[in-house]
């Protein structure tokens, strides 16, 4: 996904969520998406969680540990 495609969803995501009154919003990717993680603080996002073996047990090897980055909305 390019950063066009995801500064978009994250403004209808942003918009569209307000009239729902959510608190916070939660994404997530995975720590060998560098670009993604950047984007996400750039955007006031910090991690928030992780999940070792979320995908395979081989994860933490592969460098692809799912982690969930949030930004409170209230």
């Amino acid at each position: 996904m390019g950063q066009t495609t995801s500064q978009g969803f994250y403004e209808y995501d942003r918009k569209g969520g307000k009239s729902y009154d959510p608190r916070m919003i939660v994404l997530e990717t995975q720590t060998c998406n560098e670009a993604a993680i950047k984007f996400y603080r750039k955007c006031g996002y910090s991690v928030i969680g992780f999940d070792m073996y979320a995908y395979t047990n081989d994860d933490p090897e592969r460098k692809e540990v799912r982690i969930e980055m949030g930004k409170k909305l209230k």
